[in-house]
């Protein structure tokens, strides 16, 4: 059957994250959901009738989703054959009692920060990530309604996906740290760290990232031979 791509961005990024990664994905088959931090994008119609669209033509579906990204794939309630989170999450404030209030206080920060100065604190956080912050020009069209919305989500746990699930994470990621994806994932999924990458897999590491995704789909997704 023909694989189909759905990629989603996290918390404070948009669709150029996967910038280094979609050279390894075929361009027709693939999707990047923008989840509208940077003006008023909102994936959910475009990619319903995408895959409406598709129906009955033997299409399955693969969600790759970058930290928060995971989260907002599941919400989408697509078919997905499996998933690959990359640094994710289903509950970011963690199952375990005392790693729980630790990061509550940590969101706690973050959420405060971001309120009283969005820019600020997204480009602090993004460099906590390793990652480049927006550019000044997109920053300008800064969508806090959306930002702070799901900034409030993350406090929310949500149920376990009941398809294959790959995580990977990285040794040197200090906001979904490899405690967290233990916490979530343990023996519920096929888990992997990478020794660098910080919080941006799929940006950095794209080629490894990439032989990996696809390895995992040949194992587990029954779709590649």
């Amino acid at each position: 059957m023909k694989p189909h791509f759905i990629f989603c961005h996290g918390w404070g990024l948009d669709p150029d994250f996967w910038r280094f990664l979609k050279p390894y994905f075929p361009e027709e088959d693939a999707f990047y959901c923008d989840l509208g931090y940077f003006g008023e994008n909102e994936p959910s119609p475009a990619l319903r009738e995408r895959v409406a669209r598709s129906a009955g033509r033997g299409i399955q579906y693969i969600g790759i989703g970058h930290s928060l990204g995971l989260i907002k794939l599941l919400s989408l309630n697509i078919p997905f054959q499996c998933l690959i989170g990359l640094q994710s999450f289903i509950h970011f404030l963690g199952f375990n009692p005392e790693l729980h209030e630790k990061r509550q206080q940590e969101l706690a920060a973050l959420t405060k920060h971001f309120t009283r100065s969005p820019i600020p604190t997204l480009k602090t956080f993004c460099k906590r990530c390793g990652l480049p912050a927006a550019s000044d020009e997109k920053l300008e069209q800064i969508n806090q309604d959306n930002l702070s919305h799901d900034l409030e989500l993350l406090s929310h746990p949500f149920d376990r996906p009941q398809v294959p699930l790959y995580i990977i994470g990285s040794q040197d990621d200090v906001i979904v740290p490899p405690e967290l994806i233990r916490d979530n994932f343990e023996n519920h999924a096929l888990i992997e760290f990478l020794d660098t990458g910080k919080h941006g897999l799929g940006y950095h590491h794209a080629e490894i990232i990439s032989k990996k995704i696809m390895g995992f789909i040949s194992a587990y997704g029954g779709i590649y031979p």
